[in-house]
């Protein structure tokens, strides 16, 4: 530590001192001779108040001089091209960032020809054409937005969601499972570690083996659930082979597999697939689809007026909102609604329409798969076959004819998967000479 004294610093103390650090020292003999100090790193400067005094206040005096320079200096303007974000959205947030600057400077200056100078800090518009701003700030300024510009004017990321829409029974929708199918091995030594995933463990076996278990569903094992994501429902056999697993929650799994399971599935008439759809949306942008019917409502005529016709939409319409996190996981906001008409119970020949809706939000890792199920629709019906004539005769007639009832229970379920498309650097091409 050094210790620097002004000019005004003289005289002579008595101390006796015992046991006292050196700061508390100094500290003693400046309450004593009506001295203060200032410390800069490892200097300290020992003066005179009133020295200190002089000083602070030519400094402010000379902030103040600079601060007023600052605001007599001449704007300048600049028109900076927008790559990536909206130019209106961006012109607001630096017109913010003006605005604080501007009453700052209000508030530093007291005298009304610096205020007035004060309130002029700066202006920002947009040219629609170009995609551009133009900015009019002082240079000091300037230097600053164009920084924040630059932080800001960022590609975006993009995310493509695969969605796949299916309607199907209760007890198919059973059997597709929650057990994800697939195997991860890795060879250890002599030995072949296999873990299916949800399993609570591994099964090792020589290279070259067969597997039992999760990994081979036709040797009739359920394989090793119990600690996956959720009850385990192994997918049923498809016409003596066995299909690959899904998850009724969410988990990792191929889109391949996914889309092999739910083809062989409608192929053997057991689910119906809706759509389809591929979407790509940017980070915190909704996607939406829909798949469905306008439907008409004809309004009786009067003796003046002939009847009207308006249509309303029942669809099935799926919106999604990802937002990636970390790079490794996405938040998704689902709305799912689903409008249906009801023909077997139109009211002059007017259906009405059943309105089901949820809105969810969850956190998935990249490439995992989510499934939304819950919009169910019980059905029905009742038959009644003979012979003509004969069914018709009372109490006998039911030796000529059968009653059949039957009672199904119909769900959409909706597979989810989003996936972080990774940027790909564009290549320009080279033109011969």
């Amino acid at each position: 530590m050094s210790i620097v004294s002004g000019d005004d610093v003289k005289g002579t103390v008595t101390l006796h001192l015992k046991d006292v650090s050196w700061n508390q020292a100094l500290d003693t003999i400046l309450s004593i001779t009506g001295l203060v100090k200032r410390q800069v790193g490892s200097v300290i400067t020992v003066m005179s108040l009133e020295k200190m005094k002089k000083g602070e206040d030519d400094r402010a005096a000379l902030e103040k001089k600079e601060e007023a320079d600052r605001l007599k200096e001449p704007h300048i303007t600049r028109v900076v091209p927008i790559a990536y974000n909206d130019p209106e959205e961006l012109k607001k947030n630096i017109e913010d960032l003006l605005k604080e600057t501007k009453d700052k400077d209000a508030k530093d200056t007291k005298d009304a020809k610096d205020s007035k100078a004060a309130s002029s800090s700066g202006s920002v518009t947009v040219d629609k054409h170009t995609r551009s701003l133009i900015i009019k700030a002082t240079r000091r300024d300037m230097d600053s937005l164009l920084r924040f510009i630059e932080r800001i004017d960022k590609p975006t990321e993009q995310i493509l969601i695969k969605a796949n829409i299916v309607e199907t029974t209760k007890s198919t929708a059973r059997n597709l499972g929650i057990q994800w199918g697939g195997i991860w091995g890795q060879r250890i030594g002599s030995q072949g570690l296999y873990v299916t995933p949800g399993g609570t463990g591994g099964s090792t076996v020589p290279p070259g083996s067969a597997f039992t278990g999760g990994y081979s569903p036709n040797s009739g094992v359920a394989g090793m659930a119990g600690q996956g994501f959720g009850v385990n429902f192994p997918a049923a056999p498809i016409l003596g082979v066995g299909p690959a697993s899904l998850g009724l929650m969410f988990g990792n799994i191929g889109g391949n597999i996914l889309d092999l399971q739910l083809n062989a599935l409608q192929k053997d008439g057991k689910l119906n697939i809706l759509s389809s759809p591929s979407l790509v949306t940017l980070d915190n942008q909704t996607a939406s689809a829909e798949n469905g019917e306008d439907v008409p409502f004809v309004t009786p005529g009067t003796s003046t007026s002939p009847p009207t016709v308006t249509w309303k939409r029942a669809v099935l319409r799926l919106e999604i909102k990802p937002h990636v996190i970390d790079g490794k996981n996405i938040k998704l906001t689902i709305v799912v609604k689903k409008d249906e008409a009801n023909y077997s119970m139109a009211v002059q020949g007017n259906p009405p329409i059943f309105v089901k809706e949820t809105k969810t939000d969850l956190v998935v890792a990249d490439g995992e798969t989510v499934v939304i199920s819950g919009f169910t629709k019980q059905k029905k019906d009742n038959a009644i076959d003979g012979v003509p004539g004969l069914k018709e005769i009372p109490v006998l007639g039911w030796l000529f004819k059968g009653e059949g009832k039957s009672e199904s229970m119909e769900e959409v379920l909706i597979f989810i998967t989003p996936n972080i498309m990774k940027p790909q650097t564009v290549v320009g091409i080279q033109e011969g000479a």
